[in-house]
């Protein structure tokens, strides 16, 4: 285009980004950008990606989709004239990690005296992970850098559906929630279990692990025999027995476990 006095107006290149500053965490976008330059009517705009060959555009418009870190090039051209280059960084992630989680399925059943061995881990391609968290029901029970190995002591929780809920959140705050549902029950072998480990661990003594296991034999034989109310019988003497017994913990765990029992039953 031609100034009043005749002459080519000069060469000029304004350039713009939206959004104008990083809409992430830690200077990364986590949304498309979008870069827009002007000039001169009679100019034409051309951009170079990563390094690639200079692209003529008629809108000037350039959108960045693709994750990973970009170098934007823009320069106006005019016959032989050509703007300086104009340089712009993009560190683009729009997407959330990955998160494996390993040891437990989503609708598993749990014996109340197992320990479930969970390997939670997580991924990200682009800008990396920056922090897991893992809770049950809410609580935690990790967090930080992955990988997690737990080993989760499914007595610390109810009898019932319970929710572990791993959350994954990435350098550039996309984050990813991940849920695994799963239920605990209980049965005499597992009582028998806790029985057992609570007499090594020294919350139960001898006389009390003897008598209760007997307790223990005698229902199964009387579920093997489909006797109901023999089986029942035997419940509410050891759920009486445990509410007498000195140790909390101890008392605690085995009301609860018997209750759940006789519920079943």
């Amino acid at each position: 285009m031609l100034a009043l006095d005749g002459a080519l107006e000069p060469l000029t290149l304004d350039v713009s980004v939206d959004p104008a500053d990083p809409d992430g965490q830690d200077g990364w976008y986590v949304s498309p950008v979008t870069v827009t330059a002007t000039s001169t009517d009679d100019a034409t705009i051309e951009f170079s990606v990563d390094g690639s060959e200079w692209v003529a555009d008629e809108d000037g418009v350039l959108e960045v989709t693709a994750d990973g870190s970009h170098t934007v090039e823009v320069r106006a051209v005019r016959g032989d004239e050509t703007t300086e280059v104009e340089t712009i960084s993009i560190d683009l992630d729009g997407t959330a990690p990955e998160v494996d989680v390993d040891g437990i399925t989503d609708g598993a059943t749990v014996g109340s005296s197992d320990v479930v061995d969970v390997a939670v881990d997580a991924t990200d391609a682009t800008s990396g992970v920056a922090e897991v968290v893992v809770t049950v029901d809410g609580d935690e029970v990790a967090s930080g850098d992955a990988p997690h190995s737990l080993s989760l002591q499914a007595w610390d929780w109810s009898l019932g559906e319970h929710v572990l809920t791993v959350e994954a959140v990435d350098v550039a705050g996309n984050s990813v929630v991940t849920e695994v549902t799963f239920t605990i029950e209980t049965s005499l072998d597992d009582l028998q279990a806790h029985l057992d480990r609570l007499a090594d661990q020294g919350e139960l003594d001898d006389k009390d692990h003897r008598w209760m296991t007997r307790k223990v034999e005698l229902a199964e034989r009387m579920d093997d025999r489909g006797n109901v109310d023999a089986y029942h019988d035997q419940l509410e003497a050891l759920l009486g027995w445990a509410e007498r017994l000195d140790s909390a913990d101890a008392r605690d765990l085995l009301v609860r476990e018997l209750e759940g029992l006789l519920d079943q039953s």
